[in-house]
């Protein structure tokens, strides 16, 4: 039987194979693979396994430019994790002693020691045991390096009237009698100032 014409391909090196025409096969006699030239450029049509390459119609059967093993991860429920760890502890860290504190609620007769160290602020509403006889305020206390020393802030709910303060000394666990921050308007409606009105009487 006559032999029939044999057709063959550009073939080589594929670091020497150059740019394929639109349509031309090439093959890299090195690698083993087989490209096929587009207006594009080379593009690979198969890879031998030796050399490591997949072709995307292997690894994105439904061409929507991701991994099917990755779509695959994607879908594993948290309970098919393995090797998670049980708790999520955290990390070592410590608090500025200065920090804000709105859970730490105290009745009136609290003493300064009861306080933690830093700054707390809560609303009182207790009508039995008031911060100066105010059922309705806010109040704020300030603790820095004594465990009994500090001072707290009075502001009485919804009212048009002075700040009030006390302090505890150091090694004195013992709240001083309420004061009140004295301003222009209040303390010289008329005129001079009174002895009275210089120490914050009422």
């Amino acid at each position: 039987m006559a032999r029939k014409v044999l057709i063959q391909v550009r073939r080589g090196a594929e670091s020497s194979i150059g740019t394929l025409a639109a349509g031309e096969l090439g093959y890299c006699t090195d690698t083993s693979k087989l490209y096929i030239g587009t207006a594009a450029g080379n593009v690979l049509l198969v890879a031998a396994q030796s050399t490591g390459d997949m072709l995307k119609g292997i690894y994105d059967t439904n061409n929507n430019g991701k991994v099917d093993a990755a779509e695959t991860a994607d879908a594993v429920p948290w309970a098919g994790v393995t090797g998670k760890p049980g708790t999520f502890a955290p990390s070592a860290h410590t608090h500025d002693v200065l920090s804000v504190k709105s859970d730490n609620w105290k009745q009136a007769d609290a003493l300064p020691s009861t306080y933690d160290r830093g700054l707390t602020v809560f609303f009182s509403n207790s009508p039995a045991n008031r911060f100066d006889g105010v059922q309705y305020c806010t109040v704020m206390t300030v603790k820095g390096y004594s465990n009994m020393a500090a001072v707290q802030y009075l502001y009485p709910y919804n009212q048009d009237s002075p700040l009030r303060y006390r302090y505890a000394l150091f090694n004195s666990d013992t709240w001083l009698p309420w004061r009140r921050i004295a301003d222009i308007d209040t303390v010289m409606p008329k005129g001079p100032l009174t002895w009275g009105q210089l120490r914050g009487d009422a």
